[in-house]
């Protein structure tokens, strides 16, 4: 994108939809919505993109994925799968990845979009509203606030959609 104008295409990577990618420091997070599970992929060179690992649970529906600050954990947003809740795998050993935690509202309630900011996990969690998670163990999640953003109690993609927390207002 050196001339937004016209931007070149530095290199691709065939594989299956991916419904949402973080990148972090040249790797990137891919979440593949319909039960792929996630890919940590190399983009560090554009034009060899190189898949390191991939995981994946039972029912998986992938939606988002953010890291700690860390980078030894990875937060999994489930929006469609069996379980549509929020998921903490320990990412330090790529031969290795194991879930070590699961932050659970209600077990029918939605989350889509998490992003992390000073060790806390901000979550927009669709009719369950802005919930904000304490990740100094990640391996023992616990909420410290929330806020309500949708009143009627009821289940659906009403609501928080997403809450990005990095702006200083």
């Amino acid at each position: 994108i050196n001339t937004p104008q016209s931007p070149e295409l530095a290199g691709h990577y065939l594989t299956y939809y991916y419904h949402d990618i973080y990148v972090r420091e040249g790797i990137a997070y891919a979440a593949a919505i319909y039960g792929e599970g996630v890919d940590i992929l190399d983009v560090s060179d554009p034009s060899e993109i190189q898949l390191l690992a991939n995981f994946n649970y039972p029912g998986s529906g992938a939606h988002n994925c953010w890291t700690t600050e860390d980078g030894n954990y990875l937060i999994v947003g489930d929006e469609i799968g069996d379980g549509p809740w929020t998921r903490i795998f320990d990412i330090r050993d790529l031969e290795n990845i194991r879930m070590v935690s699961e932050y659970i509202v209600d077990d029918d309630a939605t989350v889509h979009n998490s992003y992390v900011r000073d060790n806390m996990l901000y979550v927009a969690h669709y009719g369950e509203g802005l919930r904000i998670v304490d990740l100094a163990n990640p391996e023992e999640p616990h909420e410290i606030a929330y806020y309500d953003t949708y009143l009627p109690n009821e289940y659906g993609y009403h609501g928080c959609w997403s809450v990005y927390p990095y702006f200083e207002s």
